[in-house]
């Protein structure tokens, strides 16, 4: 496999990201935002107060206990809460006061305007849970010492410039800032991912004294535990795995089954 051929794949694979990341603007399957107690009382005991209200005005409360589930809607201030789902106790959280299975769904929060020139922004934080699926390439590989069949040996060198395209999955612990102006999220992920990549033989250390004039490439894997710092699904993905090679003479690459600490650039899509 060329490394032109994996910058092909890697380009059409952040394209789909794109494609589906768009559709997910208007139809998020698993990603959404939560609310409990502590979090309600934390927006209501700030300056200026937030509420969660109806249509009416009517401020609502969320019962001891219970974990509600929306997805938002930033219309120029005022957050449009579509109620997802909601765990409570009936016996405890039936007052018209909570927010429980009864509420109507029109329930907001609306972000004050700036009133004078020189007035901060108000911005609420809103928190949120999600598995994450992306795509990534590594940019620099940190690799160990290592020794060829002569006995010589290599310190331990940062690569870069060979392209590495992968694969990421994992859950994100994220929170979006809303604005009357614009919403911005931050995440972080652990996961890991798998990583494609090419080497050939003869440009590469050798543990093994083999005939490797003829190669052409061999494909490289490397499966390894990660984590990403995102801002609005475009982030920067750390990771730790091994590098295993496959295809001819396989066995004789000085770093197959090494680890190595990686750095690179993800772009993910919300589930």
């Amino acid at each position: 496999m060329t490394q032109g051929l994996l910058y092909k794949t890697f380009l059409v694979f952040v394209l789909f990201i794109t494609c589906l990341e768009a559709e997910a603007q208007t139809h998020r399957v698993r990603f959404k935002y939560l609310m409990n107690e502590r979090r309600l009382r934390k927006l209501n005991s700030g300056s200026p107060r937030l509420d969660i209200k109806g249509a009416n005005g009517k401020v609502y409360s969320v019962c001891p206990g219970t974990r509600f589930k929306f997805s938002v809607t930033n219309t120029q201030g005022t957050l449009l809460i579509d109620p997802w789902a909601i765990t409570s106790n009936p016996s405890r959280c039936d007052s018209a006061q909570f927010i429980n299975d009864t509420t109507a769904n029109n329930l907001r929060i609306q972000l004050p305007l700036r009133s004078r020139i020189g007035d901060p922004t108000v911005s609420v934080t809103l928190h949120y849970r999600t598995w994450v699926f992306g795509v990534n390439t590594v940019g620099l590989k940190v690799r160990p010492k290592v020794k060829d069949y002569n006995g010589k040996e290599y310190r331990s060198s940062a690569v870069a410039g060979n392209f590495n395209l992968g694969f990421s999955a994992g859950y994100s612990f994220g929170w979006t800032k809303f604005t009357h102006r614009s919403s911005n999220s931050f995440s972080i992920t652990p996961g890991a991912s798998l990583g494609f990549s090419s080497a050939v033989l003869s440009k590469e250390i050798l543990k093994k004294n083999v005939d490797v004039s003829s190669s052409t490439g061999n494909l490289v894997l490397s499966p390894a535990v990660s984590c990403i710092i995102a801002r609005n699904d475009i982030g920067i993905i750390l990771s730790y795995g091994i590098e295993k090679m496959t295809g001819k003479n396989a066995s004789a690459w000085a770093y197959q089954g090494k680890g190595f600490f990686g750095l690179g650039i993800s772009a993910s899509f919300k589930l």
